[in-house]
């Protein structure tokens, strides 16, 4: 499983990991899923979960290593 949120992502984004709602929702899924493999990644740049927008270069190696992470 595997979250990437942007600090443009409203009600997602916080500048405290702990208060990110996805970290939340990684703490609650490994509560239920204790030997899943998880990854948030908090991204403190300007772009939102549509990155592919707002700034395609800067995103990609960031979505590529994801994929990679999530296929090994």
């Amino acid at each position: 499983m595997a979250w990437v949120v942007g600090s443009l992502d409203d009600a997602h984004w916080d500048p405290t990991p702990e208060m990110a709602r996805e970290a939340n929702f990684a703490k609650r899924f490994r509560q239920e899923n204790p030997g899943a493999a998880i990854r948030v990644l908090l991204i403190a740049a300007p772009v939102t979960h549509y990155a592919h927008i707002e700034r395609p270069q800067q995103l990609a190696a960031v979505l590529i290593g994801a994929v990679r992470w999530v296929m090994q």
